[in-house]
């Protein structure tokens, strides 16, 4: 009986028929490989892209209306902090004239006699507290007439500061301080007796950033004591020669001056070029002549290294 399984059915010859399907590749992944037509999953994507570029809101800059009131309101308050510092500019100045035509009042009968039987030096004494006192009353009066506006403090006088040596009183910070102390309602008396305040703070930052650096440049000493390669008093006198051979007097004189000598990178720089320096560049030989190397190692390399063992 002849065998009519489905695969000899379509293959009469009685071969058995090949199942594997001859669709090519790509007619099984795309729809349409002629035209170029993407797959359905990709499809589907793009056409969610496109919903969702049209939902998202247009980016648009601003109208030629709203840029125009800007620039307007950026041009109008620049104009307003000029107006205001030419105001206040023109205000310290009048104060200031003021103050340079404070005069003592005329003196009585009674205080004219007095002074009469004064001696020179008491005479003086007695002119200054006078003018003083009228300077006192000027600017009372002006305090009074200028509250809540900026306070000119330019005209403090350092010297009775008792500032330390060359620091100096900052016009732009002074200021400062004199338009938060007329927001404040401070007269100038009372401004000016915050400025001592500000120079014990400058100086405690100044005194903790000294020692915080004197650490540290310590530690670095110390780094180099332990390292075998740079540390110890041969190595010292390899780095010397190093810094003696390429090095200059002005490079000398700002790794003293900033402590940068005691940096081990400087260190091992410097002994780096130290073993490629031949000795009788530093060394005379015969001559009897000594360089810095010669006196004291540590000493011609940095002097801070002297005493911190």
């Amino acid at each position: 009986m002849p065998d009519v399984s489905p695969n000899n059915s379509a293959n009469p010859d009685g071969k058995a028929a090949d199942t594997t399907s001859t669709t090519s590749v790509e007619d099984q992944f795309y729809t349409n490989p002629t035209s170029g037509a993407a797959p359905a999953a990709v499809d589907d994507a793009k056409k969610t892209e496109d919903e969702a570029a049209k939902n998202e809101p247009a980016k648009v800059g601003p109208t030629a209306e709203e840029k125009a009131a800007t620039d307007k309101k950026i041009a109008d308050d620049a104009k307003a902090a000029e107006d205001k510092k030419a105001a206040d500019d023109k205000r310290i100045a009048e104060d200031k004239a003021a103050l340079d035509a404070a005069k003592p009042p005329e003196m009585t009968a009674e205080e004219k006699a007095a002074y009469d039987k004064m001696t020179d030096a008491e005479k003086k004494a007695f002119d200054d507290k006078r003018l003083e006192d009228a300077k006192a009353a000027v600017q009372k009066t002006l305090d009074e007439k200028n509250k809540g506006q900026p306070l000119d403090l330019s005209d403090i006088d350092a010297k009775a500061l008792a500032m330390p040596e060359g620091m100096e009183l900052d016009k732009e910070i002074l200021g400062e301080l004199g338009a938060v102390a007329g927001e404040l309602g401070l007269d100038k008396a009372g401004a000016t007796k915050l400025v001592p305040l500000g120079i014990k703070l400058a100086e405690k930052v100044q005194h903790k950033t000294e020692a915080a650096y004197k650490t540290l440049r310590a530690g670095w000493v110390k780094e180099i004591e332990g390292d075998k390669d740079i540390g110890g008093a041969d190595n010292l006198k390899i780095t010397n020669r190093g810094l003696e051979t390429y090095g200059t007097p002005e490079l000398r004189k700002l790794l003293d001056d900033s402590g940068l000598g005691d940096h081990p990178a400087v260190h091992r720089h410097f002994h780096k070029l130290g073993l490629s320096a031949s000795e009788d560049v530093i060394e005379k030989g015969g001559s009897g002549d000594k360089t810095k190397s010669d006196t004291s190692i540590e000493d011609s390399f940095y002097p801070t290294m002297t005493n911190k063992r």
